[in-house]
């Protein structure tokens, strides 16, 4: 019966979902890498304090939809899952992981159930659950924790098609469902959880084409019986006026998901793509012929993905994928064999009312249309983590050939089995020709019989050799998955991996040389420079406007203390892109540079002086032009101001500064260091105004949020030795020099508070540590201090003395 084939043993789906959860348990601990980051680490829509309602008008990186840089990736559901997520773990990424983990072991369950309801054959939907387990094209949706879109659109996707197939007029589905609700009830569930997979990326607006399209072949194929494939079909007029109507409203529901979404667009309906995101909408703006031709080539770049995973990058920008410009281009012969072998199956199934084989067909061809770029170009030239949903269809129709091309196992032995549907499809083609249609069934048992006693002497062996060589390619796929989850377990890992694969792609290569800048947190690894910048200079010779690598160059010169050299690298990243977020972030690394003192080492005090005010002048105005809701740019154009010797405009800007940083992750190391250096600079604006008490409160707020921040210590001793609270002045002073013990300044702090206390040996012993550590270069006020003491050690403890002015401050 019918309700046998389609029904899912409980016990089968459950192992496949055991096994989804085997396969990709080893993502569980992996980092936040690439894309993560602002989807969830930078994603203030997932805190506590940010409304729910921020959900609807931003878009999935936490930006506004509106805003012109925002890529208009509306995903309200997944990102609200990700602030369930945060709301439990905050920022640990072990949380995120199993979650992907479980979304994908559900979809697996339920590609095994759409696919006997779609096949109509368990055995097929358990080989196309098997090869969807072990493909590793799901590796990207299932490792990286941005992925979470897909597996929940995959979810939704499948859930809606299995709904709206046992709602159809003319329903195989198991019985015991529908006595449990109605078609009606089934039909309207599969449309909300449609709409659901709207909700969780773009893709999911293929549903309602998918339920207009399968309904348009329970038309042809079920409710119009045909007497042969060229003969004029039968009419069944209340089935017929149903169906349509069923397919209206699932096109009217496309078109208000569609005008819903671009609503929220704002005035700007589409974003402008660069060289990096879309490199064929961007260099070949204007040529359609040239755009055509080249994203069809793409197409079989995706087939290729799906039939053989082996090569995998997480990204395929340019130049790693060649245009296409002409129609006598070799490659083409790639596209056209492609689209003319879906065209062929799709004409068979029509015209033999191969219902499996359509549907199979429908559910590659539809989820892909909305990354396929034929009417709108998507932010990536192609994407792994796109082919989540297409693959199912792709494995659905795997299992049919399998089975079509399959030797039972019971022709080992003599039997009067007969063949299904599924196992003799070919027969079936071979044998529907004519007015007549003649079925697949055998009619006569000694006729079969006789076949049977034919072939069993070499049926075993063919039955054993396509067994053995499946299994053989679920282990390798299995492995292959297995091998490709490590690579996403850290930054490092991921772009070596990809490196091989696209070397001249400019995002993987300005991205390996930024994690080669860095140390991670294996310390088996260290900064290897001269790759990074070899790295870099081959970015910058593809593409010379690539203010990105421009701006890392910049970064890797001031590690290799060219410091010149990096302030000019800076701002030729500013003359070919002025974007406020890379004006902010230069001017965040002018700061440094002076914070650092890697630009008054000019061997004249006076000319590193002038030299020092001009950058830091050079970096407020950098950072006023930049992002200003940038909590960091702000805590810097504080400090800018502080050293500028605007102490009032300082402290409203460090206020500011702290106002921000409240709404950001307070989980997060970096911003806790950053509220900490704010209050230190908070503290030393009212202690220039005079008010040591607001200072001192400064000053302990921030201890609070960064207890091991040296100069809130040493700040804080300096304001108790003013007051004369002796006491505690030598308790922090001792703490900070725990903390830093090399720094000069504060050593040299400590040794005038002794020499205040007229212990002038040991401040004289400090003094000299002071002047040993800044070496080889000179600090006048060290000097100075020391010179003084001199003079009042020569005329035995005479002699004026006079405070330091030396503070200290922290980003």
């Amino acid at each position: 019966m019918a309700s046998d084939r389609n029904c899912c043993p409980l016990s089968a789906t459950l192992c496949l979902a055991l096994l989804a959860v085997m396969t990709n348990v080893g993502t569980v601990w992996n980092e936040v890498v690439w894309d993560d980051r602002a989807a969830v680490a930078y994603n203030t829509d997932l805190h506590r304090s940010t409304s729910v309602s921020n959900l609807w008008h931003n878009d999935y990186w936490g930006q506004p939809m509106t805003a012109v840089d925002s890529h208009k990736s509306w995903r309200p559901l997944a990102t609200l899952t990700f602030r369930w997520n945060y709301l439990v773990h905050r920022l640990e990424p072990v949380g995120y992981h199993v979650i992907n983990i479980f979304l994908h072991a559900l979809t697996t369950c339920l590609v095994m159930i759409v696919g006997a309801h779609v096949l109509r054959d368990r055995r097929s939907a358990m080989i196309a659950s098997l090869m969807f387990v072990a493909h590793p094209i799901h590796t990207e949706p299932v490792a990286s924790i941005v992925g979470r879109a897909d597996l929940l659109c995959g979810v939704f996707t499948l859930a809606a098609v299995y709904f709206h197939l046992i709602s159809s007029v003319v329903s195989t589905c198991d019985a015991t469902v529908l006595h449990q609700m109605n078609r009606f009830t089934a039909w309207a569930i599969a449309h909300a959880l449609a709409l659901a997979a709207c909700l969780s990326k773009e893709v999911g607006i293929a549903c309602f084409p998918l339920f207009t399209a399968f309904d348009m072949i329970i038309l042809l194929c079920d409710i119009q019986p045909w007497k042969g494939p060229m003969v004029k079909p039968r009419t069944s007029p209340p089935l017929r006026r149903i169906t349509c109507l069923r397919c209206a409203i699932s096109t009217a529901c496309a078109l208000i998901v569609l005008l819903i979404h671009a609503a929220r667009h704002g005035k700007q309906l589409l974003y402008s793509w660069t060289v990096l995101e879309n490199s064929v909408a961007s260099n070949l703006r204007g040529d359609v012929r040239a755009q055509l031709l080249s994203y069809a080539y793409i197409h079989t770049q995706y087939f290729s993905k799906l039939l053989l995973p082996l090569r995998l990058s997480y990204d395929y920008g340019h130049p790693c994928i060649d245009h296409v410009t002409s129609v006598l281009d070799v490659r083409n012969l790639q596209s056209f064999t492609l689209y003319l072998l879906l065209l062929v199956v799709t004409i068979v199934g029509l015209l033999y009312r191969l219902k499996s084989v359509l549907y199979t067909i429908l559910l590659i061809a539809l989820p892909f249309v909305p990354a396929s770029h034929v009417f709108l170009p998507i932010g990536t030239i192609l994407g792994e983590r796109l082919l989540y949903l297409p693959s199912v269809g792709f494995c659905l129709l795997f299992a049919l050939l399998y089975r079509t091309v399959e030797v039972p196992a019971k022709t080992m032995k003599v039997s009067e089995h007969k063949p299904t549907c599924n196992s003799h499809f070919l027969v079936k083609v071979r044998r529907s020709t004519g007015h007549r249609r003649r079925y697949i069934e055998m009619s006569s048992k000694s006729k079969w019989r006789r076949i049977v006693q034919r072939t069993a002497p070499c049926a075993f062996l063919i039955w054993r050799t396509q067994l053995a060589t499946a299994g053989a390619l679920f282990i390798c796929a299995v492995l292959r998955t297995i091998s490709r989850n490590s690579e996403w377990r850290s930054e490092h890992l991921l772009f070596e991996s990809s490196i091989d694969v696209c070397p001249l792609s400019l995002k993987v290569t300005n991205n390996l040389a930024l994690v080669l800048m860095a140390i991670g947190k294996d310390s088996s690894r260290t900064r290897d420079l001269v790759r990074a910048a070899r790295l870099l200079d081959e970015a910058i010779d593809v593409h010379p406007n690539f203010s990105s690598a421009m701006f890392n160059r910049a970064l890797l010169r001031r590690l290799e203390e060219r410091h010149m050299a990096a302030i000019y690298e800076f701002n030729r990243a500013l003359s070919i892109e002025t974007d406020h977020l890379l004006y902010a972030y230069v001017g965040l690394e002018l700061w440094l540079l002076v914070r650092n003192g890697s630009c008054m080492n000019c061997g004249h005090r006076n000319l590193g002086h002038m030299v020092r005010t001009v950058i830091l002048s050079q970096a407020g105005q950098h950072l006023l032009k930049g992002q200003s809701s940038l909590p960091l740019a702000s805590c810097a154009l504080a400090s800018v101001a502080f050293d500028l010797g605007d102490y009032t405009r300082a402290g409203t800007l460090a206020e500011r500064a702290l106002i921000q940083l409240s709404a950001a992750d307070n989980m997060r190391a970096e911003t806790g260091m950053a509220r900490g250096s704010m209050y230190n600079i908070l503290g030393l604006a009212w202690r220039a105004r005079g008010d040591d008490a607001a200072a001192l409160g400064a000053f302990m707020a921030g201890l609070k949020l960064n207890p091991a921040c040296f100069e809130l210590l040493a700040n804080a001793a300096s304001l108790y030795a003013d007051n004369g609270n002796d006491t505690q002045a030598v308790s922090h002073f001792e703490l900070a020099l725990r903390m830093e013990p090399m720094s000069a300044e504060l050593i040299s702090n400590y040794g005038y508070f002794y020499e205040q206390h007229d212990q002038f040996q040991s401040a004289f012993a400090l003094y000299k540590q002071a002047q040993q550590t800044f070496w080889p270069a000179r600090h006048p006020q060290i000097e100075t201090n020391l010179l003084n003491l001199e003079k009042k050690l020569a005329i035995n403890g005479t002699g004026a003395n006079r405070r330091i002015t030396t503070q200290f401050k922290l980003l």
